[in-house]
């Protein structure tokens, strides 16, 4: 696994693949969201975020990629493992775990 931090070259190369600078602010900026949501769920007891918070939009754009099948496939397992709630009143998504 590579790791990579913020102001790595414009692209990294990694297997077979090249990571544009964007992307890996992306991977990273989803990381830190994910992270703040396993914090939230350590401190609640639970992942039911309300629209008053901050993470309000980010769980909404989760679900969101996910119903328009532009999720990763891992980010889909990490959301899962802990326990995430796919079911959006707004997009009618069903509450079934993808």
């Amino acid at each position: 696994t590579t790791k990579i931090t913020p102001g790595d070259s414009a692209s990294v190369k990694t297997g077979q693949a090249t990571i544009s600078e964007r992307e890996v602010q992306r991977n990273l900026e989803w990381n830190r969201k994910f992270e703040e949501l396993k914090l939230f769920k350590a401190k609640n007891g639970h992942i039911n975020i309300t629209s008053n918070q901050p993470l309000s939009q980010w769980t909404y754009d989760q679900k969101y990629r996910y119903g328009d099948q532009k999720m990763k496939k891992e980010r889909i397992d990490a959301l899962n493992s802990i326990g995430f709630d796919w079911y959006s009143k707004k997009r009618g998504f069903p509450k079934t775990t993808p």
